[in-house]
């Protein structure tokens, strides 16, 4: 997310996922929402077709980053969010 800029889902999938992670939309969809929620990454207006691979669907979200804080990824779960590069920033 750092180094692109904007994203989609796949995007990120293909460049971090490896075969022993199983599915990994799931997972990916809750934490870049909880991102969202957060105010770390924002929906574009924008979908990306690059990915696609039959003509019905919609295409790929497309997704920016808007707060970038530091080396370390945020933690999410259900009920909290903590970003360890900035000092008392745990929320639930």
């Amino acid at each position: 997310m750092r180094i692109m800029g904007l994203f989609t889902l796949p995007d990120i999938i293909l460049r971090a996922a490896c075969a022993a992670d199983g599915e990994t939309t799931g997972n990916l969809r809750f934490y870049v929402n909880r991102l969202i929620e957060a105010g770390y990454v924002q929906e574009t207006q924008r979908r990306s077709f690059s990915h696609m691979r039959g003509d019905s669907s919609n295409g790929h979200k497309v997704y920016r980053l808007i707060k970038d804080t530091g080396d370390l990824a945020p933690r999410a779960t259900a009920t909290r969010f903590v970003d360890f590069n900035v000092e008392g920033a745990t929320r639930g």
